[in-house]
């Protein structure tokens, strides 16, 4: 009973927080009004715009009132589209979570093998050359290879679509640019995480025993070496999370980040609180879903809850 309260409070006190700093970030950035006026607004158009919208109303008001809305699934409503926040956010989910869960699975898919491979092939050109391209994957920003990738791929070889979502070609450069720093640190921790655990002494007791390389390594060094990895991918969450956003406005992906990017260009603050809202949402329950595989994994932890 503990544990789930537990990660009830945190759930509260991580979206509360995320909404909150936005909430006071929004209103130092700019006057909404003035977006919406047109060109030749007197002050008394302005004047009507901020009370149709509420805001000629106290900043503490507003936001216990936004709070009061939140607690019935009213996220407000967008001042460009004049359509309901939680309702665009919806329509955007999809393409995050495709993206995002396409981005991580091809990290895991390539990072696993690459990082046992150097680690057993430690101290060779393998290695060396693995450990290479996973600090260059660590150190390239979103954005310049997303570039790169459009430059390459799409303008010059003509292979792949440099925009917008579709077809399965039109996932493949979002993802793979999504992926690289993910797949570079997983690939790094999954080497040094190998090769500490092919020192432990119930793995030399298994090779003492006869057993072939492949039965160690699959049986009794993969498995325990992977519980540090679940553990970096909760970490990871947040930050694909935020590197979505990125990837979504040069890709012109039509996802939740892309959409919360624009929506802070033209302060559109219901939509960008909402934005804010769902992905601390998304972030808080993807990492708690990670702790529990990381719990499945880790008998030891199991025995502590229990």
């Amino acid at each position: 009973m503990r544990r789930p309260l537990q990660l009830l409070a945190h759930l509260l006190v991580v979206t509360l927080g995320a909404v909150s700093l936005v909430f006071v970030a929004l209103r130092i950035t700019g006057d909404p009004a003035l977006m919406i006026a047109p060109p030749n607004a007197t002050e008394d158009d302005l004047a009507a715009i901020r009370r149709d919208l509420g805001l000629d109303r106290p900043p503490l008001v507003q936001y216990l009132d936004f709070l009061r809305k939140v607690t019935r699934g009213d996220l407000g409503e967008s001042l460009r589209y004049r359509r309901p926040a939680l309702e665009l956010i919806s329509e955007r989910a999809a393409a995050t979570l495709e993206l995002a869960g396409a981005a991580q699975g091809l990290a895991l898919l390539v990072a696993i093998p690459l990082g046992v491979l150097a680690a057993v092939r430690r101290s060779t050109w393998i290695d060396t050359l693995v450990t290479m391209l996973a600090t260059a994957g660590q150190s390239i920003p979103y954005f310049w290879l997303g570039l790169m990738g459009m430059v390459l791929f799409g303008v010059q070889l003509g292979w792949l679509p440099t925009s917008g979502r579709g077809s399965l070609s039109h996932l493949i450069l979002p993802a793979v640019t999504l992926s690289s720093y993910s797949l570079a640190s997983l690939t790094r921790l999954v080497r040094s995480s190998v090769v500490e655990v092919t020192r432990a002494d119930y793995v030399r007791t298994a090779r003492a025993k006869g057993l072939g390389g492949g039965v160690v390594l699959f049986k009794h060094t993969l498995k325990n070496a992977l519980i540090p990895v679940v553990t970096l991918l909760g970490l990871q969450v947040g930050g694909l999370l935020s590197g979505a956003v990125i990837v979504e406005t040069v890709f012109a992906w039509p996802g939740i980040g892309r959409l919360t990017v624009e929506a802070i260009h033209t302060r559109d603050y219901p939509l960008v609180q909402a934005g804010v809202l769902i992905m601390a949402l998304l972030f808080v329950v993807l990492n708690r879903a990670v702790d529990v595989g990381y719990r499945w994994l880790d008998p030891r932890l199991r025995a502590a809850d229990a």
